[in-house]
């Protein structure tokens, strides 16, 4: 190679800057520093060139070839633009904006030697912002046999976070429900206090939740105001994006007796069915707990199918 006219390698060196898309002129026959993917770096001109890479004559190593896929960069190349750094979206102008919905229901039955009707309902909120979480839910259940009732219950709820440095957080959340084979007719329910985002991520949510608040029964034996504690736990996790799973359990603990206490626990698995309308498959199971019933079974357990449209 060193044999060759010093002209030929100054030629070959520019015909092969122009294949690489190099600025030959600035490379052949000058000296140059060359950096390499691995770290290191060669120094020296630049005497062949061709698709594959070059040949660089190094004061100090002799004649180096230097493969193209092993250039980290070029001397005199212009330099890449900074990748756009990706879009936030903002808030919602207002509160009454940027609400994700979903409307549920789920209906089976039979007729014949027995009748038998079973019907769930829900509508369900969402919003979310850089400040806060909000979450509005309303549910109903009806179900017969035989032409007699055997189910009719309502539920309300509305929770909000404020969201402080990640990863605490501070809620408040009330809820209303109606059952018609309670003791009461109506109960309302008040707490507040601390969350902590255990797990926080695009996919999986683990969010535990500290705090105190009260519930009323009314139209039972006892319409008393009971303070209660409240320990809750939600987690959330999108296995793919047709298939997302979810389970909620909170614990409200008497505060003036110890003993009595509630819970709640729901889990369920929701399947994307069609994209274009948005329909979706749910499956679930919830679990309403309580341990002095006064009359009526401690557990209420309901498992259902619903259909879930989001707008």
């Amino acid at each position: 190679m060193t044999d060759r006219p010093r002209s030929t390698l100054l030629l070959r060196a520019l015909v092969g800057a122009a294949v690489l898309g190099l600025p030959g002129v600035a490379l052949a026959g000058e000296l140059s520093t060359f950096a390499l993917k691995s770290g290191e770096r060669v120094h020296g001109r630049v005497v062949d060139m061709d698709s594959e890479g070059m040949t660089v004559m190094s004061p100090l190593l002799g004649a180096v070839r230097v493969a193209r896929a092993d250039l980290a960069e070029m001397p005199g190349q212009p330099a890449a633009e900074p990748a756009a750094a990706p879009s936030v979206p903002a808030d919602p102008a207002s509160f009454w904006k940027g609400w994700k919905w979903n409307a549920e229901f789920g209906l089976n039955g039979s007729d014949g030697n027995s009748e038998t009707l079973n019907f769930r309902a829900g509508l369900n909120g969402k919003r979310e912002s850089s400040k806060y979480d909000t979450a509005v839910g309303f549910t109903y259940g009806y179900g017969s046999e035989d032409g007699n009732k055997s189910k009719d219950r309502f539920e309300a709820d509305i929770r909000n976070d404020w969201k402080l440095n990640a990863p605490w957080r501070v809620f408040a959340q009330v809820k209303a429900e109606y059952d018609y084979f309670q003791n009461w007719d109506w109960r309302w329910s008040a707490y507040g206090g601390v969350g902590y985002e255990f797990i926080k991520n695009d996919k999986t949510l683990l969010l535990g939740r500290i705090g105190a608040g009260a519930s009323q029964e009314i139209g039972g034996s006892e319409n008393k105001i009971v303070p209660e504690g409240l320990l809750g736990l939600d987690y959330t996790h999108k296995l793919n994006e047709r298939n997302d799973i979810f389970a909620n359990i909170d614990l409200y603990p008497a505060l003036d007796d110890f003993g009595p206490y509630r819970f709640l626990a729901k889990a369920g698995w929701q399947i994307l069915v069609d994209e274009k309308s948005n329909m979706s498959l749910k499956l679930g199971v919830e679990d309403r707990y309580d341990s002095t019933p006064e009359g009526q079974k401690r557990n209420d357990v309901d498992y259902f199918v619903m259909l879930v449209f989001s707008f």
